[in-house]
């Protein structure tokens, strides 16, 4: 068992995610590289001819609604590969959260990595129910796009303000919910639940008021994304092998570097990203929906240090 993590994250949140990680950058910035590259070679293997397509749509481009009646027409003769890759791509995505959390759950509970291990819990049951989990998640945000536009439609007809203000608080509603189930699949691999009782124990765990700190948290995060991507930007530029396959250039070394570079600085922040999943279900798991130390929680940590 890595103790010090477990210390660390029921002391202090931020400080328990800083320091698995510490832990955990090394196999997942490998993992995500390879899961990017993997992607991309799908992608561009059986979307050969849809990129083929959109390059010499984009050369002869002069009219934007001719542009867009021909996108249109694009995506209806090539809905068979469209829909194969997104069911794919949702598998291979489903996978790979499963996998990485399954990184952060062999070094906390093991305080070592195995990827024989790894991968096969990755397959096995977890996966089933984090693609349950996937499902069920769409389900629930259609029916809340649902209720929430069909109150703000109803409402127009009696007063455009007070359908507005609906819209309002139904959109940060959404968000306050979609924050509450994210930490199901932490559940999910880490505590062997199923996808149902996951997001029980999420909603139980992240209680709304935990949600709208993570929202005030999330904006900092983002803000702070934004300078990270700015950077990366100035320092790759267009010399990735993702930009130049698009605007069918020819591939350059430079650009294979640029897109390592990249996936590694996007691998690291994903990294993170993983190990705050984990750390809600290790920070949490003992008492669970109990606010009565919310002021300890993720903002006060950062203010506290």
């Amino acid at each position: 068992m890595f103790n010090d993590y477990i210390e660390d994250v029921k002391e202090s949140a931020f400080k328990g995610v800083l320091t698995l990680t510490k832990k955990v950058l090394g196999p997942q910035v490998i993992a995500y590289v390879v899961f990017n590259l993997i992607t991309l070679a799908i992608t561009f293997t059986l979307g050969a001819g849809i990129f083929g397509d959109y390059i010499s749509l984009m050369g002869n481009a002069t009219d934007p609604s001719a542009v867009r009646e021909a996108m249109l027409s694009l995506v209806k003769g090539n809905v068979g590969t469209v829909a194969a890759l997104a069911i794919l791509f949702t598998l291979f995505s489903a996978w790979y959260f499963s996998f990485a959390l399954n990184i952060n759950d062999q070094l906390i509970k093991k305080d070592r990595f195995d990827l024989g291990e790894t991968f096969k819990n990755s397959v096995g049951s977890n996966l089933l129910h984090i693609i349950i989990y996937y499902l069920m998640l769409i389900g629930i945000y259609v029916l809340a796009i649902l209720v929430i536009g069909g109150i703000a439609v109803a409402l127009a007809q009696l007063a455009s303000a007070l359908a507005v203000l609906i819209g309002v608080i139904g959109g940060i509603a959404f968000v306050l919910l979609y924050i509450r189930l994210l930490a199901a699949p932490a559940y999910i691999v880490h505590g062997n639940l199923s996808a149902s009782t996951a997001l029980r124990k999420s909603l139980e765990v992240l209680t709304w008021s935990r949600a709208l700190v993570m929202i005030i948290v999330g904006i900092g995060i983002a803000i702070v994304l934004g300078i990270i991507g700015g950077v990366i930007a100035l320092i790759v530029g267009t010399n990735t092998l993702t930009t130049q396959v698009v605007l069918g250039t020819d591939i350059t070394a430079v650009a294979i570097i640029g897109q390592l570079i990249s996936f590694v600085i996007s691998g690291i922040l994903y990294a993170f990203i993983y190990s705050g999943f984990s750390s809600f279900y290790y920070r949490y798991e003992d008492n669970e929906g109990d606010d009565s130390n919310l002021d300890s929680h993720l903002v006060e940590d950062i203010e506290l240090g």
